[in-house]
């Protein structure tokens, strides 16, 4: 017998626009509640037929036909009820099957706004604006599908130029003229990035692929949302060049030991002051020397 092999979409339907998203690797599917889907089957091999859907809805599988357009299997699936449904996509006339979970939840949206950290307060003037930008959030914490150990202690200076780096799910949203607005369906805690460069996604809750970053790499933190709400956040140099902030403090640390131990030359050598003026004058060229190169070469 032959064997299921599909691609599967599923096709959000939305007021105003209409976008795709893939199924995930786990097999997991976030769905609105009270809102009609179109599921999608692509096949590989134009001769599979009587394709089913079976979900788990209270203890009873109900089976849905998906009816062939001669190209593609569509069919509708609406949920008024928050949940977890266990689903299988199978055949009668071909092995293997489709397994996974439709994760019906309440969207909710969490805008953020970031400023530049140049006055006290917070004005529309002084909003950071990047164009080529997005707002990551990676749900952290313990779910029922999805188990994240996060550690944070080093983020703001970990390039994303890897998927590994993220913890999925990954929900995203286009940073335009200094808004992001997020659509979340879990309630629980999540880590917020923005991040810039030339950024791919392949669904509505996948890792970004990045293929070039233009410099903006900012890990934001955690927050815990449970429903809408707006984040004004000031972006601090730090934030904005984390590895520039750390060489500017490791350059005045280098160069105060260096007036120190300059000092402790000239007390305990008295006779020979010369020692103490070259060995600080030599030392803080050779710091400040490097610093130049580093900025030059990174714009650290």
């Amino acid at each position: 017998m032959k064997k299921l092999m599909m691609l599967l979409l599923c096709i959000f339907s939305l007021i105003a626009s209409v976008s795709a998203i893939t199924l995930p690797s786990q097999s997991d599917i976030y769905l609105g509640v009270n809102k009609t889907y179109p599921i999608i089957l692509i096949p590989l091999d134009n001769n599979v037929w009587n394709i089913d859907l079976w979900v788990l809805v209270n203890g009873t599988w109900n089976s849905f036909v998906f009816n062939w357009s001669g190209s593609e299997y569509r069919l509708y699936i609406l949920f008024n009820e928050i949940g977890n449904y266990p689903f299988v996509i199978n055949s009668t006339q071909v092995t293997g099957e489709i397994r996974g979970n439709f994760l019906v939840r309440n969207v909710y949206n969490v805008t953020f706004r970031f400023y530049k950290d140049k006055a006290s307060t917070i004005f529309s003037s002084n909003r950071y604006i990047n164009e080529m930008s997005f707002v990551t959030a990676e749900l952290t914490g313990d779910k029922t599908f999805f188990s994240n150990n996060y550690d944070t202690s080093l983020e703001p200076f970990v390039a994303q130029l890897s998927d590994s780096r993220y913890q999925k799910p990954v929900w995203f949203a286009k940073y335009s003229n200094g808004v992001a607005t997020l659509n979340l369906y879990e309630k629980g805690e999540y880590a917020i990035r923005l991040i810039d460069g030339d950024i791919r996604f392949v669904g509505e809750y996948s890792v970004p692929n990045i293929t070039r970053s233009y410099g903006t790499n900012v890990y934001i933190g955690k927050y815990t949302f449970t429903n809408s709400s707006t984040h004004d956040i000031l972006l601090t140099a730090k934030d904005l060049n984390p590895y520039r902030w750390l060489f500017n403090w490791i350059f005045i640390i280098l160069v105060g030991g260096a007036i120190v131990v300059s000092m402790f030359l000239f007390f305990v050598i008295p006779d020979k002051p010369s020692l103490s003026v070259i060995f600080g004058s030599g030392f803080i060229f050779m710091i400040t020397l490097l610093r130049v190169i580093i900025f030059i070469w990174k714009g650290w």
